[in-house]
């Protein structure tokens, strides 16, 4: 009787169907897409670590305020000014975007020359466009960041109300929350996509640093210009012009909308904007991701992995 293997239950397998010639076919975008999703969704969701760290890091955030001596200095809600309110919430967004792509992108970053090196890309790509698979983890490690850091925030306002020093909750029906929130997906998503491709030029850890320096300047770089405009410049036109340019829009247009009264044009523009943004990037990235994933060796150069195929 021929041996048999019974494939293991809770994980995506990677399939695909054969066609006349015995070679694999590509899945379709939504198949290939949602395949790579959910491996790489479980594969850190079922990650001792990843589980540990969320423990530990909701218990220092509940319990903050205590560590913090704030206990028994309650603060009268009514004493705080609401525009205050909310351009600390957006640039608290601001934080966050430069928070999960330090961590979560990084992560992703190494997780790309892992399969890089140990050449698992080659048995992914069988089956898995470039971009599919490229679309894919950026989704899956998206989706982990915002959710952690989301968790976060509510172990940190949970530790503050049983502390005695609750925080004034924002209007929700204020146009400032709904921006704030789409910059904030907006903002991890388009530097997340970044950082996968760019961590496709090399195969090694050694070199990953050097290789993302542009995707690290392009975030941190934004957000400190909409930190010294928001308390330095409010009123400066520069503040006008950076809610709306690319890559700056997802800092800075909170941030406006916290200080003054923003046309509602300008947000759809703004908006706008930052979809095309995504949209280039995504062919952008997907293009030096395809070119320099496979390439083995040393570090693709920015103009190889740009040419067409």
């Amino acid at each position: 009787m021929p041996a048999t293997t019974t494939p293991r239950t809770g994980r995506p397998e990677l399939t695909y169907r054969a066609s006349g010639n015995n070679q694999p076919a590509p899945l379709s975008t939504l198949r290939g897409i949602g395949l790579i999703f959910r491996r790489e969704l479980l594969s850190r969701l079922l990650s001792k670590a990843f589980l540990a760290s969320m423990a530990v890091l909701a218990a220092l955030s509940f319990f903050s305020p205590y560590l913090f001596g704030s206990e028994g200095q309650q603060q009268d809600p009514a004493a705080a000014s609401q525009p205050v309110s909310y351009l600390m919430l957006a640039l608290a967004v601001g934080l966050s975007i430069v928070l999960i792509i330090m961590l979560w992108g990084a992560t992703l970053a190494t997780g790309v020359v892992d399969e890089k090196a140990s050449r698992v890309v080659e048995i992914l790509l069988a089956c898995i466009r470039p971009w599919q698979l490229l679309i894919g983890k950026v989704l899956a490690v998206s989706l982990l960041g915002l959710t952690q850091i989301a968790a976060l925030a509510a172990a940190a306002l949970a530790g503050l109300a049983a502390s005695g020093n609750p925080i004034p909750m924002p209007d929700l029906t204020n146009p400032v929350i709904p921006a704030a929130l789409i910059s904030l997906v907006s903002g991890v998503v388009l530097f997340s996509i970044l950082m996968a491709a760019l961590a496709a030029r090399v195969a090694r850890q050694e070199d990953l640093s050097s290789v993302l320096q542009p995707a690290y300047l392009l975030s941190l770089g934004p957000f400190a210009a909409a930190v010294i405009l928001a308390f330095n410049s409010p009123s400066s036109p520069w503040l006008d012009v950076a809610s709306i340019a690319p890559f700056f829009n997802v800092f800075a247009m909170p941030v406006r909308m916290a200080i003054e009264t923003v046309p509602l044009w300008q947000q759809g523009l703004a908006l706008l904007v930052c979809l095309a943004t995504i949209a280039a990037s995504s062919a952008l990235s997907g293009r030096i991701y395809g070119n320099a994933i496979l390439r083995s060796g040393g570090k693709v150069a920015l103009r190889d992995s740009l040419a067409a195929s």
